[in-house]
C-alpha cells in the first residue's frame, strides 16, 4: 500500500503532524490562536463554575456579554484591553450556560462527559482536516452556512414568539449542530487564508473558533438531554 503517509510499506506517524504547505510565520500565529483558544475554554469553565456554585449571573448577563463583545470588536488590535474583554465575554458565556450544565448533572452526569468528548472529537477532527488540506475548497461552504444560519435565526425568532412547533425546534437543533460543525472547518480555512494575507489577529481568530466550539457543545448537550428524557418517559 502506498500513499502520502507510507514509505516502503512502513507507516510514518510523524507525517500526521506535518503541515508542509503552511509557512513558518503562519504556524507561529496558529500556535498562538490555539493557545488562546485553550485559555478561553478555561475562562468559560470558570464562568460555568461561578454560576453553579457562586450564583453569578442574572438577567443582565446577556447584555454584559454583548457589550464585552462589541468593545472587543471596536478595540484596536494593539489595545491591552482586548484579551481581558474577550476573556470576560467568554466567562459570561459560561455563566449563561451554567443552568444547562446543572440540568445535565442533575439528569445524568455522564451526559456532560459524553458531550465534552463528542465536542472535542468533532472540533479536533474537523479543524485538523482543514489544516491538513492543501486545497481551500471548504471556503465554498460560506454561502451554505450563511443561509443555514439565517434559517436558524428565523426559527429562533418564531420560537420566542411562540409560533414554532416542537418539530421545528428539533429541526433547528440538528441543523444548528451541522452548521456549527461546518463552521469549524470553514473558519479554520478562513483563518489560514487571512493569516497568509497578513491578518495575524490571533485573538479574533481564537474568538471565532471558540464560538464554533461552544455552539457544537451546547447543541450536543441539549440533544443528549432530550434523548435521556425520552428514554425515561418510555
Amino acid at each position: 500500500m502506498s500513499g502520502k503517509f507510507f514509505s516502503n510499506n512502513h507507516y510514518d506517524s510523524s507525517s500526521i503532524f506535518e503541515f508542509k504547505d503552511l509557512s513558518a510565520s503562519t504556524k507561529e500565529v496558529l500556535s498562538k490562536v490555539y493557545s488562546n483558544l485553550a485559555l478561553l475554554s478555561v475562562s468559560c469553565a470558570l464562568g460555568i463554575i461561578g454560576n453553579m456554585f457562586l450564583g453569578i449571573g442574572g438577567k443582565l448577563t446577556g447584555f454584559a456579554s454583548l457589550m464585552c463583545f462589541l468593545l472587543f470588536i471596536g478595540a484596536g488590535q494593539k489595545s491591552p484591553w482586548r484579551f481581558p474583554l474577550l476573556s470576560l465575554f467568554v466567562f459570561l458565556d459560561g455563566v449563561s450556560i451554567g443552568p444547562l450544565i446543572s440540568l445535565a448533572l442533575e439528569v445524568d452526569p455522564s451526559i456532560l462527559i459524553q458531550a465534552l468528548f463528542a465536542t472535542f472529537g468533532i472540533f479536533i477532527s474537523f479543524s485538523y482536516t482543514a489544516l491538513k488540506s492543501d486545497k481551500r475548497h471548504f471556503l465554498y461552504l460560506g454561502g451554505i452556512l450563511g443561509m443555514s444560519t439565517l434559517f436558524i435565526l428565523v426559527c429562533s425568532i418564531l420560537g420566542m414568539l411562540g409560533l414554532a412547533s416542537n418539530f421545528m425546534f428539533n429541526i433547528q437543533l440538528y441543523v444548528g449542530l451541522l452548521v456549527f460543525c461546518g463552521y469549524v472547518i470553514y473558519d479554520t480555512q478562513v483563518m489560514i487564508l487571512q493569516i497568509e494575507m497578513g491578518n495575524k489577529d490571533d485573538l479574533a481568530h481564537a474568538m471565532n473558533l471558540f464560538i464554533d466550539l461552544l455552539g457544537v457543545f451546547v447543541r450536543i448537550l441539549i440533544i443528549l438531554l432530550k434523548n435521556a428524557k425520552d428514554k425515561k418517559k418510555d
